[in-house]
């Protein structure tokens, strides 16, 4: 699909143009940030009111045309995927950092409802223009792939289920190896990644692989290696904004003065409980250790995959508990406690807070 008018914009040629008004001065580049901004604008505005089943509708054409492409390339690469590696060189943020922004803008496929959107709104739509919707028929998104909007279901999987020469990519100098793969709705797969991250002095290194069908135009990856440094620049900015948020929020909170709780601690909280609930868009179980002194909570917070933290600071008022702790992301838990049981909510990072139930142990 080829604009001649958005080919001529995008090609200066032999003129340029500089703008003045009373308070600002642009040149050619400041006038590229001027519009960038505004497509931002517009962007976000008929992605939020196309939110759902309108945006779906609208596009569908384009994805079956996609899927119809993608189908014919695997069919004709006979199991072969090529592919390429674009290297990122990050400063001022690190890889839990980074990690903690990337759950929320993958994990909002898991979550439902208004939740969902929220979660695609806040992280998704930002972390790129391309990231048309997530997929109402399952946990998978749509954002561009091939020249149109498809349809996949990621996924990071173990490593023996990726093909034996990106196994041999892997690089053990990296602190962290992900390796994943994409299907389309008929299951076929459409793509396999190589992701790896490393913290440096300063900041950090990543490197992203992509591999599709061996019989697909090399543009195809080429157009993808450029979604990733978009994706993760912008990933990268939402997570010094939360870092930023964290600090001021933070910050405001110690220079306030003391506030009162409104009830005494109840008897009674204190021990194992047993919660359900989700972080980044999964749906987990947790075990939390809960010891409380006056108005002060501490504690662990596990799942059973091994992940968890040890927490302090949180406060008690009354029959409800507040703290912060790190799985991967900082999640807020505001638990209510009645007797044996316990209903509340987890709100990670810049997601919006999920409701948890839970039951005690001992």
């Amino acid at each position: 699909m080829t604009n001649h008018g958005m080919e001529a914009i995008m090609d200066s040629g032999n003129s340029s143009v500089t703008a003045h008004t009373s308070t600002w001065s642009v040149d050619e580049q400041g006038i590229d940030a001027l519009e960038l901004e505004a497509s931002r604008g517009v962007l976000e505005n008929l992605r939020t009111l196309l939110y759902g089943e309108r945006m779906w509708k609208l596009i569908e054409p384009q994805i079956i045309q996609s899927e119809m492409n993608f189908k014919k390339w695997i069919e004709e690469s006979d199991g072969k995927y090529t592919g390429d590696r674009v290297n990122l060189e990050i400063t001022g943020t690190s890889t839990e950092e980074l990690f903690g922004t990337l759950a929320q803008v993958l994990g909002g496929v898991m979550l439902e409802g208004e939740e969902r959107k929220q979660s695609y709104l806040e992280g998704a739509l930002p972390a790129n223009p391309e990231h048309y919707c997530f997929s109402p028929e399952g946990p998978g998104g749509v954002e561009t792939m091939g020249g149109l909007p498809t349809v996949t279901f990621p996924a990071y999987v173990e490593e023996d289920q990726v093909p034996d020469y990106i196994r041999g990519m892997i690089d053990t100098s990296y602190d962290v190896s992900r390796v994943g793969s994409s299907v389309l709705r008929d299951g076929s797969t459409q793509c396999y990644v190589l992701q790896q991250f490393r913290d440096v002095e300063g900041g950090m290194e990543i490197s992203l692989d992509i591999f599709y069908p061996a019989a697909c135009p090399s543009w195809v990856v080429e157009h993808h290696l450029k979604h990733y440094t978009v994706e993760f620049r912008n990933g990268v900015r939402l997570a010094t904004a939360a870092r930023r948020a964290e600090a001021e929020a933070a910050a405001a909170e110690q220079d306030s003065a003391p506030v009162e709780t409104s009830a005494a601690p109840a008897a009674g909280i204190d021990g194992t409980w047993r919660i359900e609930g989700s972080a980044a868009g999964t749906k987990r179980e947790f075990d939390l250790t809960l010891t409380t002194e006056g108005n002060a909570a501490q504690g662990t917070i596990s799942a059973p995959d091994g992940r968890g933290a040890d927490f302090s600071g949180g406060r008690v008022d009354g029959t409800t508990v507040t703290f912060k702790a790190n799985l991967g992301m900082k999640v807020t838990f505001t638990l209510e406690f009645d007797g044996d049981s316990l209903t509340g909510k987890m709100k990670p990072g810049l997601l919006p807070g999920t409701g948890v139930t839970g039951q005690r142990v001992s």
